[in-house]
């Protein structure tokens, strides 16, 4: 990803987290980041079919004492869902972190990403705890994930829409190649050490999902940034 469409990225998620922005700023950020990124996606799998030239990386980049922060678990989801990274769990010394497999590029992305995005899930949990002092965290956590990844969905298909229907299927062409790429550098690299995390059933309190679901549609975007 060209050093330019990557600083106009962080500059976008930046001004999300910037408390001197003013709410429409704010609420611009994520979704118009995601939309730029699906652009440039879409234009660089029309540009060439080999979307992993750059070569597929691992990186560790992120670890903490004990398990990881709820809002850990869900942010992982949404990196999955758009981010074209593989995300690995790591056990060392009593620590557990995270191990992001992708481009260079793509794993840059994730990093600044996953650091934005636990601002956001603390930021707004901390908001609505104080009126909610019964709230439950993470079902207000998982409510708060599946209201952005609803507004990244829609900044992704607007993207989508602007571009021709030739285009879109070379970029789908793309991700499927990159997803394997992927797979086989896990396989070769890690073998059968990589373990699948056991989902865990977590109590469920309809209030607070839906609280944080309203939250995180949110996190949203309508004015661009200049680069």
């Amino acid at each position: 990803m060209e050093k330019a469409i990557l600083k106009r990225i962080q500059k976008l998620l930046a001004l999300a987290k910037d408390k001197g922005a003013s709410p429409a700023e704010a609420e611009s950020a994520m979704a118009m980041a995601q939309r730029l990124m699906t652009k440039y996606k879409i234009e660089m799998a029309n540009i060439s079919d080999d979307s992993t030239k750059s070569g597929i990386r691992h990186e560790e980049f992120f670890s903490r004492k004990g398990a990881l922060n709820p809002a850990d678990n869900c942010i992982i989801n949404i990196l999955l869902r758009f981010y074209r990274v593989r995300v690995l769990i790591t056990h060392e010394f009593g620590n557990r972190g995270m191990m992001l497999v992708g481009t260079p590029e793509d794993i840059e992305i994730a990093k600044y990403v996953h650091g934005y995005l636990r601002t956001v899930f603390f930021d707004c949990w901390n908001s609505y705890k104080k009126v909610n002092p019964r709230a439950d965290r993470n079902s207000y956590y998982r409510g708060l994930s599946y209201g952005i990844i609803e507004k990244l969905e829609e900044a992704e298909a607007q993207a989508k829409s602007e571009e021709s229907e030739t285009a879109c299927k070379n970029y789908e062409i793309v991700l499927v190649n990159t997803k394997e790429a992927i797979n086989n550098y896990i396989n070769e690299i890690f073998g059968s050490r990589v373990k699948n995390e056991r989902s865990r059933r977590v109590s469920s309190d309809s209030s607070s999902y839906h609280a944080g679901f309203a939250k995180g549609t949110t996190v949203s975007i309508n004015q661009a940034i200049k680069a």
